[in-house]
């Protein structure tokens, strides 16, 4: 899958068990020497969306020169990914004509 981030296409790919640069196991990473994001094809559907919106924040620092740490980055894509799925009206409501 393709993601438009700024203009920018980030490809999304799925992998069993990937890892990162040093060979440590993750859930998920963004390379951004690749300009992609690969998640976990392994693990439970809603922990892979999880994952793949807290790439999507990664694409965002990095696109905007925020420079988060990981421990504020992490509680902001949980907190995003949370209150999407709590309230599926809101997609509805800044995405389609109102009427």
């Amino acid at each position: 899958m393709k993601v438009k981030i700024f203009h920018k296409a980030v490809d999304v790919e799925f992998k069993k068990d990937p890892k990162l640069g040093d060979g440590s196991k993750s859930y998920g990473f963004f390379d951004e020497d690749d300009g992609r994001i690969v998640a976990a094809a392994n693990i439970k559907p809603d922990d892979q969306r999880e994952v793949v919106m807290h790439e999507l924040f990664h694409v965002i620092d990095d696109t905007l020169g925020i420079g988060l740490p990981e421990k504020k980055l992490r509680p902001l894509s949980v907190g995003v990914f949370t209150m999407l799925k709590e309230n599926p009206e809101l997609l509805k409501y800044f995405f389609e004509e109102v009427k």
